[in-house]
């Protein structure tokens, strides 16, 4: 969003029209996610994650936590640098656990 206060005519009101619009792009589908199984909808699921991470300039990794229906229960964005993620496996295990946990 940075990037678009350098465009001409670009205000701080501009710039928060449009994270409203991209949070609500991305809401929308997570709510049916918890819903119905995430892997019913392959078109719908590959649309939430161009919209949530596809046009960024950064390397990111989007973890979905889901529970034993396909249902969606977490998620988490990672984000890198411009051609690395640091992530670590231990780490999404153990929140996954925990989501587990806190789905009982």
């Amino acid at each position: 969003m940075d990037d678009l206060k350098m465009v001409e005519g670009v205000t701080d009101d501009t710039t928060a029209i449009i994270s409203c619009v991209k949070e609500t792009l991305e809401r929308a589908p997570t709510e049916e996610f918890k819903e119905e199984p995430v892997i019913d909808d392959w078109e719908k699921l590959a649309k939430y994650l161009s919209t949530s991470i596809g046009y960024s300039e950064r390397e990111n990794l989007k973890v979905m936590y889901l529970n034993k229906g396909y249902r969606l229960v977490g998620k988490e964005t990672y984000t890198g640098t411009v051609d690395h993620i640091p992530f670590y496996i231990t780490e999404i295990t153990r929140k996954q656990y925990l989501q587990e946990q806190h789905q009982l």
